[in-house]
């Protein structure tokens, strides 16, 4: 597996919003497991390639560059879990001596909890979409798991 594999298709250099209190530059990365009506990113999740693909290479450069100036890197989607470089992605953000933050829907729980493990991540961040029972179902419009969300909780928690 290949870190510049990995599909970036949206960059906000610098966010004070998406960590609290912090200020971060802000990864998308394309494409979610779950179809809500709402959804913010969209763009970049019904049609990725409407989106432009940002070079790693590219984004690594520019989140060194604001070294001194930001506090972290917030990686966001679409739904990140789904991509396997993203450990890959994470280690060389954390190599840089950024912390990271992620931004998830909580359906991939064994992705977290190896994140976890292995001290990539710094926070996590999980939308939690409805209560935890058949209407989240109805409002994602998607079938998973309901216990992987609940175990996804579950390791944030502790």
């Amino acid at each position: 597996m290949r870190l510049n594999t990995i599909e970036i298709r949206g960059l906000v250099e610098t966010s004070m919003l998406d960590w609290p209190g912090k200020l971060a530059t802000v990864v998308f990365l394309p494409g979610c497991n779950l179809r809500c009506p709402y959804c913010h990113a969209r763009d970049i999740l019904g049609h990725p390639e409407a989106a432009e693909s940002i070079p790693v290479d590219k984004t690594l450069e520019f989140v060194s560059r604001m070294e001194g100036w930001i506090d972290g890197v917030v990686i966001s989607g679409g739904e990140p879990t789904l991509h396997p470089q993203l450990p890959l992605l994470v280690a060389e953000i954390k190599s840089r001596g950024f912390a990271v933050k992620l931004d998830t829907n909580g359906t991939r729980p064994n992705v977290i909890e190896c994140l976890i493990a292995e001290r990539l991540i710094d926070a996590v961040a999980v939308d939690i979409k409805a209560p935890l029972d058949y209407r989240y179902l109805e409002l994602t419009r998607t079938v998973f798991n309901l216990d992987d969300l609940r175990k996804t909780i579950d390791l944030v928690m502790n």
